[in-house]
């Protein structure tokens, strides 16, 4: 390059030299650099880090949720067979023998319709629990439950409401008695099992 110096024209190097730094920068920019590249990539890596720790405790949160409505399901199981067996006794107080069905204001169907009512909630809930995903001991302690409850139905309960039904008030007496109290018991302590597992697991997915 042509510059006056000296109110002479010469010939100079500096546009090169220029040219050269910036293609060889100095150790110091070199540092800056890296620096910079290595906060951008901590940086992407704390943001990936970061949105799948969001994703892991939604999940978890999930998951705490749905064991928490199982808990309920399975306390609405226990709920509602106890009270068919509550209305059983209730209503063997319509014997026309019996001095208590005097002071009833209400006919016997309304027992029976409540019994009908905590069956179909009782197999409401069941459905639901059976679709939930749990650990392999709370899906056999449900399965021995469904099976007890079955049994309580069909050789418990059932045929007290048909004694019931036909004015058969001494005999749905001694079913209750003598088949569903001892099948409520079993069932009820199945289902205590089930209720307490279901809630450590609860527990466990909230404590971590």
């Amino acid at each position: 390059m042509l510059v006056a110096k000296n109110d002479a024209i010469v010939k100079t190097d500096s546009p090169v030299k220029g040219i050269k730094m910036f293609k060889n920068p100095t150790i110091r920019s070199r540092l800056i650099s890296t620096f910079a590249l290595m906060i951008v990539l901590m940086l992407c890596i704390s943001g990936v880090g970061l949105y799948k720790l969001r994703g892991a405790d939604a999940e978890l949160e999930s998951m705490y949720s749905q064991a928490v409505f199982a808990q309920r399901m399975a306390n609405r199981i226990r709920t509602r067979l106890a009270d068919c067996r509550m209305q059983v006794a209730l209503a063997l107080q319509h014997d026309p023998a019996s001095q208590m069905a005097k002071l009833h204001n209400h006919p016997l169907s309304v027992n029976l319709e409540t019994i009908a009512t905590d069956l179909k909630d009782v197999d409401g809930a069941v459905e639901i629990l059976q679709k939930t995903d749990m650990p392999q001991n709370l899906q056999k302690t449900l399965e021995s439950a469904i099976t007890a409850s079955d049994d309580f139905v069909a050789n418990g309960l059932d045929p007290a409401l048909e004694s019931l039904k036909a004015g058969r008030f001494n005999t749905a007496g001694a079913v209750l008695v003598n088949r569903m109290n001892p099948r409520y018991e079993a069932i009820d302590k199945i289902n205590r099992g089930l209720n307490d597992g279901i809630f450590k697991l609860a527990q466990d997915m909230r404590s971590r």
